[in-house]
């Protein structure tokens, strides 16, 4: 049933056809000739049985869900099915069973409506195939379930069995490249996207050969088969298809969701991630519309996950509140849901706060309610929680859960995080070999990475995909503008006639000349002006147009140095923790971890610039907690100190970001090595606020048992000091350090660039 109720003209219809349908052969729709010795009462009986499914089946697939047309179909099937009993007809039952099975299914009575697609099965499994027994082996289909893999298996089963008697008995027709398309779905969710790819191109080349244009959803689904098949370039121009058949054919239908969804996570991996969102967001707004619950909680997902790669997780939060209020059971059963709720609030560092998330996903997972496709998400997240919050051991069992469960298809992002992961746990467990190890393949993989996406193929895919959505858009402003020409030429038309019986009224047939004479002339001269201005327009475009080229080109070799920066600062910074192994003095040990966190410091600037995006600062709230963040995990502090921040919301220079940072890291560093002995709940606070006109002040304070009253800090030579003197010398400043009640460090200097006006926690 499609959309409609029916009108009368075409109830009209079907009663003619009832009335012509008694000249109708009795082969149709499977009805065997039968032997001349049927009699006269046979033959006639036999045509009725094939008229009655007839009328069944079309008042079954007429638009709208109608429960008129519903007692209708199945007054028809009835009456069709009493009569091929009582001339024991086996296989007119058998279709009579297929009716039936559509006409229950429409009605919502699924458990009559199997029962019956059932009985048609066993009949067609035992006698000669036909067109009517694809039916039924593809009705018997559309009862089974897709998250069980024992009913999915059984599902693929009938679908294809369907499909290869189609392919037999009705080749060429829209009923196979439908059921080839959906066969070519279930193998994409299998996860046999071989399988896949080759009834999704059976589908493809049937749908063209019948002239069927809206090809969106098979295009998008052929997306999906090549992209899971490593063949990266194809599976992009699939999901650019299906997104230039979307806008061409102005679809808003689910299709389009899926579309939207898919070509966002296309733009994703172009790195395009502006536009990734953009789609992220049409989509969950067409899904809002349609109150789709399952694709909300979907979409929600995808972008949060975009706001997680955007450094955003504020808004993540956001996100999954909104859908946590107004759909709480859907979403904390949505296995898939969990994950990212614990992932974000993990981020946030809402530890507390993401406990009871944690506790259900582990729940789920040890009573197998975890589908395949999220098992690894689960085990990457869990793993995440424990390391942020000092829980070693824990982690390191779901990392050996997650390593088990490696395959070929899990994907490279998914490795990269694993392996990082794994290199945090072992540096805290001082297994420096293996930490080497693991950076190695992660550093690897991110290479590999920034190779596949950097392909100027994929970029000429995507100028393609833009080049021929901006001439759909022309095309339709074209048409607007030919109304406008029109209306505007009847227009002139109109004024110059007025304006000729004024003039052959006033002036006579010679003054009329002269105005001709006049008009002609400013014409010729607007005309000229109008080129030359045209010519000046498409040289400043075509300025314009190499100025934005030299600026993304900018754009992305800046972010491949600070990208290299940051690699080449981990390699030296795992020679260290490999060069610490052979050490046997505690002094020089510790040494070597002060200087790895140094470079950390500086390695963190980097990444922050090549992963904001903003290439022209770093943005400090952001990267002072993750420096507080490095650091916990170098002491393996587990809480026993407590942090409390309240920063700025300010970009700050590159220039002064490497000083700043630093002094950061080694005043915290001094704080949790030499200030707390004794000393019960440790506290150390990081403050950033403005001092004046474009002055900032930083300071970090504890509640330790500070200097010697003895001793002024100036007379102090070590190395930690000094350098932090010498880092401020770097911002043209210097360093002041207090130890009324603890130690207090404070700087205040002139920032590089201009400063926001808002607060923001931590």
């Amino acid at each position: 049933m499609k959309s409609e109720f029916p009108t009368k003209l075409s109830r009209l219809a079907t009663m003619i056809l009832l009335l012509i349908s008694a000249i109708t052969p009795s082969n149709v729709h499977g009805i065997t000739n039968q032997p001349a010795i049927l009699s006269v009462q046979e033959e006639n009986s036999l045509k009725k049985i094939n008229n009655l499914i007839v009328l069944g089946e079309r008042y079954i697939n007429l638009p709208g869900a109608n429960h008129t047309d519903i007692s209708l179909a199945r007054t028809y099937a009835l009456n069709a099915l009493a009569l091929s009993r009582s001339l024991k007809r086996k296989g007119e039952e058998a279709r009579c069973f297929v009716l039936l099975s559509k006409i229950y299914r429409e009605g919502k009575e699924n458990q009559k409506g199997q029962a019956y697609a059932q009985l048609a099965v066993s009949y067609f499994d035992t006698q000669h195939s036909t067109k009517s027994a694809g039916a039924a082996y593809l009705e018997m289909a559309n009862y089974l379930d897709i998250k069980a893999d024992s009913t999915l298996d059984k599902k693929i089963y009938f679908q294809e069995k369907g499909v290869r008697v189609y392919q037999h008995y009705a080749p060429k027709t829209l009923e196979l490249a439908d059921a080839q398309n959906f066969l070519g779905d279930l193998y994409n969710y299998l996860g046999s996207n071989d399988k896949a790819a080759t009834y999704l191109n059976a589908a493809l080349a049937n749908y063209k050969s019948l002239g069927k244009k809206d090809l969106q959803s098979t295009y998008c689904l052929l997306g999906s088969a090549m992209t899971a098949l490593g063949d990266f370039k194809e599976g992009i121009r699939y999901h650019l298809l299906a997104a230039e058949s979307v806008e061409r054919n102005r679809d808003t239908t689910a299709t389009a969701l899926m579309v939207y969804n898919r070509l966002a996570r296309a733009y994703h991996v172009l790195k395009k991630e502006d536009q990734a969102m953009v789609y992220f967001q049409k989509a969950l707004e067409l899904a809002k519309k349609k109150e789709d619950i399952s694709a909300i909680i979907l979409l929600t997902q995808n972008l949060c996950g975009q706001y997680m790669l955007l450094n955003q997780p504020e808004k993540a939060l956001v996100q999954i509140n909104i859908v946590l209020k107004k759909y709480p059971e859907q979403a904390k059963n949505d296995i898939g849901f969990l994950p990212w709720i614990l992932a974000v609030h993990s981020r946030l560092g809402m530890f507390r706060q993401a406990e009871p998330y944690l506790s259900q996903l582990i729940g789920k997972l040890a009573r197998n309610e975890v589908d395949q496709t999220q098992i690894q998400v689960s085990y990457l997240q869990i793993m995440k929680f424990y390391v942020g919050t000092g829980r070693f051991r824990e982690a390191a069992l779901y990392g050996n859960k997650f390593f088990t469960d490696l395959s070929e298809k899990t994907s490279a992002e998914r490795k990269i995080t694993f392996f990082r992961l794994r290199y945090q746990i072992d540096s805290a467990n001082r297994d420096f070999r293996s930490a080497f190890s693991n950076q190695s393949q992660q550093l690897a993989l991110e290479k590999a990475v920034l190779k596949r996406n950097s392909d100027e193929q994929i970029t000429r895919l995507n100028i393609e995909f833009e080049n021929t959505k901006r001439e759909l858009d022309i095309a339709s402003n074209k048409h607007h503008v030919g109304l406008l020409k029109q209306k505007n030429s009847m227009q002139k038309t109109a004024l110059k006639d007025q304006r000729n019986i004024r003039n052959l009224s006033v002036a006579g047939v010679g003054l009329f000349a002269l105005m001709l004479v006049g008009t002609y002339t400013r014409y010729r001269v607007k005309k000229t002006a109008n080129f030359q201005l045209s010519l000046q327009k498409q040289e400043i475009d075509d300025q314009n147009h190499n100025l934005r080229d030299l600026l993304n080109e900018r754009e992305w070799l800046l972010k491949e140095i600070h990208h290299r920066v940051k690699n080449n600062l981990q390699i030296i910074i795992s020679l260290l923790s490999s060069q610490s192994i052979y050490l046997e003095d505690p002094s020089l040990v510790e040494m070597l971890r002060e200087s790895q966190n140094r470079m950390n410091a500086i390695s963190l600037v980097h990444q922050k610039l090549y992963q904001d995006g903003n290439l022209s600062g770093v943005h400090l709230p952001t990267y002072i907690h993750e420096l507080i963040h490095q650091l916990r995990s170098s002491f393996s502090l587990k809480g026993e100190i407590g942090f409390s921040t309240s920063i700025m919301d300010v970009t700050l220079d590159v220039s002064q970001a490497v000083p700043v940072g630093l002094i950061l890291n080694e005043s915290i560093t001094n704080a949790i090595k030499h200030a707390f002995a004794d000393i019960e709940n440790p506290q150390i606070a990081i403050s950033l606020s403005r001092e004046g006109d474009g002055m900032l002040l930083l300071e970090v304070l504890d509640n330790g048992t500070g200097f010697s009253s003895q001793i002024p800090y100036q007379s102090l030579e070590s190395f930690g000091i000094n350098l932090m003197s010498g880092l401020a010398e770097q911002l043209g400043t210097k360093i002041h350090i207090n130890s009324t009640s603890g130690v207090q460090i404070s700087l205040i200097w002139k920032a590089a660039l201009p400063l926001m006006t808002r607060m923001k926690k931590i």
